[in-house]
């Protein structure tokens, strides 16, 4: 739960702190490495955090259905293991589209109406067509 808590702390960050900046200035810009970089956390951390739900309804699976085998399946190096994993899956998962789409090339106009660096925007500032990352990004979001 602690796990979790921080997950949310930090998700929540990735988004609020620009947003706020925008709200209360006349200069509405991100560079292109932080647009990237809120775009990989907050997308990172999303998925990290539907591990985690998957990860707490397992553990309340054995509490309730399994309590006297609890303490024999839920021991300290498979809570460790499941940390690890929680926390891992998501940063590893979302390297391959931050990747792809921050190797498109962008020309004209450079300006997202989004408080937020979100893919479907980006890729349709792109000057070309690109049907792998369009393709990889789409698998990505029927599946996370």
């Amino acid at each position: 739960l602690g796990n979790f808590s921080l997950l949310e702390i930090c998700y929540v960050t990735t988004t609020v702190p620009n947003m706020l900046a925008n709200f209360l200035s006349t200069s509405k810009s991100i560079s292109f490495v932080s647009c990237f970089a809120q775009f990989y956390f907050f997308f990172s951390l999303g998925c990290d955090e539907g591990f985690y739900l998957c990860i707490m309804a397992f553990d309340r699976y054995l509490a309730v259905c399994r309590p006297l085998h609890y303490p024999r399946i839920m021991t300290k190096q498979l809570y460790t293991g499941l940390v690890i994993f929680g926390w891992s899956c998501g940063f590893v998962l979302f390297l391959t589209p931050v990747v792809l789409i921050s190797q498109l090339p962008f020309c004209g106009p450079n300006i997202i109406d989004h408080f937020m660096c979100d893919p479907v925007p980006l890729m349709t500032l792109s000057c070309s067509e690109d049907t792998t990352t369009q393709l990889i990004y789409s698998t990505f979001n029927a599946i996370f």
